[in-house]
């Protein structure tokens, strides 16, 4: 009785998965599945070429830098490089403004704008030009699609949006964390330059109003990841405040968005004994 038991229960369990495997698996990537398309996401050529600001022989950001995409250059350095998910025998060419000779390449580069700027081209856009090739395969039959060409105007502003404005060491925020949409609150971020707060010299930098902390210090360490561009910008503490855990509250990370010069998008992380904390406020400066 016990074996006949065992026996119908495998039989439907493989019943069961073989009807889930046809019937359940709806991944068209997957050459185990029933709707799989050896084409899928490869009839068009993506031509959203990636810009940021130059590395300058620095070390290149970490993935977990991925900024939100702007052609606004503060900077005078612009890294270019290729679209994403296209066929390797892809080809890549460059025009860069009016550079005599447009660049070839398939690899990222890095283009110093400083001597065009000096010639009074701040607050001007630069137009860049990527005209992609690609032979004709299986899965794109038309001439038409194996050549493409995307056009993007780079513009540079001299002065980029800041939390806190130049020639003013405070700014205020008024919005809502986004686990409570309906509750108005208002951050206050403060830089102070000289003096001192609860004995840590300054420099320094103070958030006031965010949740389950009244008042914020920025962690005073030089031991941080930055990367940013003109819109968004990321900080991560690469080691937690040893000297300060009490008014850093164990602070670990900073990201802030400018949805427009005057509206930001702010998330703080804490990573505290007690557990891992995330606050995503949005504001209006007032």
């Amino acid at each position: 009785m016990k074996t006949s038991l065992k026996l119908t229960l495998a039989f439907f369990l493989v019943l069961f998965f073989s009807t889930c495997k046809k019937d359940c698996c709806q991944d068209p990537t997957n050459p185990e599945c029933e709707n799989y398309d050896p084409c899928y996401g490869k009839t068009r050529i993506n031509s959203n070429f990636r810009v940021r600001p130059g590395d300058r022989g620095f070390k290149p950001p970490e993935d977990w830098c991925d900024l939100i995409p702007c052609d606004t250059f503060s900077e005078t350095s612009v890294r270019f490089d290729i679209p994403l998910n296209n066929p390797n025998n892809s080809t890549y060419e460059w025009q860069i403004g009016n550079e005599p000779e447009p660049r070839k390449t398939n690899k990222g580069f890095e283009v110093d704008f400083s001597d065009y700027l000096k010639a009074d081209n701040w607050r001007k856009h630069l137009s860049v030009t990527l005209t992609i090739k690609t032979p004709l395969n299986s899965c794109m039959t038309q001439a038409d699609d194996t050549l493409i060409q995307v056009t993007r105007n780079l513009y540079f502003e001299p002065f980029g949006y800041s939390l806190i404005k130049r020639n003013e060491s405070f700014a205020s925020f008024k919005g809502y964390f986004t686990n409570e949409p309906n509750k108005s609150v208002t951050l206050t971020l403060i830089q102070q330059m000289i003096g001192n707060f609860r004995g840590v010299e300054a420099p320094f930098a103070l958030t006031i109003g965010l949740k389950s902390v009244d008042t914020l210090l920025h962690p005073v360490t030089h031991l941080v990841e930055m990367c940013q561009n003109y819109k968004n910008s990321k900080i991560k503490i690469l080691f937690p405040e040893q000297n300060t855990p009490k008014l850093s509250f164990y602070f670990s990370y900073i990201e802030n968005y400018f949805i427009n010069e005057n509206k930001i998008r702010l998330i703080y992380e804490f990573k505290k004994p007690t557990g891992f904390e995330r606050y995503e406020f949005i504001g209006d400066r007032i």
